[in-house]
């Protein structure tokens, strides 16, 4: 799963994100450190309602924009072989159509190790 997400990482490098401000003006750059979108989560040991509850903070966990990144993807190990993956973004780097996107393409990477070509790149609409 982590090959995955830095995969995805380096093909959708918005994901990987933090909030800055240059001459008074927002702008983004990567996110501080070395900071993953993947969050894995063992909770086999848990309950079925204290895994829950873990998973739920771990969705619902505000992000620092500051710090980054602005996008979580949460792979969680519950108790009685129970596995779920989320993906949680802040509005700055998400919207229905990339979260989309962003799915899709970590399906395919899980699934079938590849991508096809692509066509445009994040940096293409970004201002130096």
């Amino acid at each position: 799963m982590r090959e995955t997400v830095a995969q995805l990482e380096r093909r959708h490098p918005l994901i990987a994100t933090r909030l800055d401000y240059r001459d008074g003006s927002p702008v983004m750059r990567p996110a501080a450190g070395d900071r993953s979108v993947a969050v894995i989560l063992d909770l086999r040991e848990a309950s079925p309602t204290e895994f829950e509850l873990q998973l739920i903070r771990a969705v619902e966990a505000p992000f620092d924009i500051l710090a980054g990144p602005l996008w979580r993807i949460i792979a969680a190990q519950g108790p009685n072989d129970t596995n779920t993956l989320s993906f949680a973004g802040h509005h700055l780097a998400a919207d229905a159509i990339s979260t989309r996107i962003l799915c899709k393409d970590f399906g395919d990477l899980y699934f079938d190790g590849e991508l096809e070509p692509q066509t445009e790149a994040y940096a293409t609409f970004t201002a130096e």
